[in-house]
């Protein structure tokens, strides 16, 4: 039996956080998956002369979802991003200990970010040209082919904050209100070790050579072709590099279990 989800809305001074209500019968290994809605102007980058809005907070206790998870965000939808209305799926997301945003003017306005996923630079601000980047974001969708990340919960995370990634955010648009998010729970920890995502390279293919090809070259040392990378502890349990990785990269690159 799948779970039903119910959403409910809630603001807090921190900013926009979605509730999700699961409800599902005991049998049911996990939740499968549920789809909150996003804000075209919701960001946790830094801005300069714009006018954004706060991003998505999601409770991870109130999701179910615990460290070890891992978790598909698949973003649904378009917004458009300036007045020839290009329309793109940018976006990223950031796991937290906490709820607290600070001002729109600090670089690092998640104080409580948890890295996890595959880095990427955001963009400068459009009006100073001033950084945005922190280093334990992740993206989650972009205009080209990406329209999803494979992550691992990290340890100390409560909170997952999705935003739009931009470099402007006031002329944001979503007119017909499809611009929203996809979790589902692919592997619970509880029932046993999970494996990241089979894209290692983080270039949105796979399975393919490629993935295949950076990660023996990762494990043995040496770079990665994309420059985005995932970690070498392929299955999640601590310790790295070792033939565990090896046997579960080979195994998932193959279709078979982690």
């Amino acid at each position: 039996m799948k779970r039903r989800a119910f959403l409910r809305r809630t603001t807090s001074a921190a900013g926009s956080i979605v509730g999700l209500a699961l409800m599902a019968t005991a049998a049911d290994p996990a939740w499968a998956q549920v789809t909150v809605p996003l804000e075209q102007r919701g960001t946790f980058l830094r801005t300069n002369q714009d006018s954004p809005i706060a991003p998505v907070i999601l409770s991870l206790g109130t999701l179910g979802l615990a460290p070890g998870d891992l978790i598909r965000i698949r973003i649904l939808g378009e917004y458009t991003f300036n007045s020839a209305g290009a329309a793109t799926r940018n976006s990223c997301a950031v796991f937290s200990s906490s709820t607290t945003l600070l001002a729109t003017n600090v670089q690092a306005r998640v104080p409580g970010a948890v890295d996890a996923g595959i880095e990427f630079m955001s963009a400068p601000t459009f009006h100073g040209s001033l950084p945005t980047d922190i280093p334990e974001d992740f993206r989650t969708g972009d205009s080209v082919s990406l329209d999803h990340a494979d992550v691992v919960v990290p340890a100390g995370a409560a909170y997952l904050f999705i935003g739009a990634h931009d470099s402007l955010y006031g002329d944001n648009q979503d007119t017909d209100n499809d611009f929203r998010a996809e979790i589902t729970l692919l592997c619970a920890a509880s029932s046993g070790a999970c494996c990241d995502s089979i894209d290692f390279n983080g270039d949105g293919l796979f399975p393919d050579n490629q993935d295949l090809e950076d990660f023996l070259s990762v494990f043995g040392g040496g770079s990665c072709s994309t420059g985005t990378c995932g970690d070498i502890d392929f299955n999640n349990d601590g310790l790295f590099p070792d033939n565990a990785d090896l046997e579960a990269f080979f195994s998932v690159f193959g279709g078979g279990n982690c």
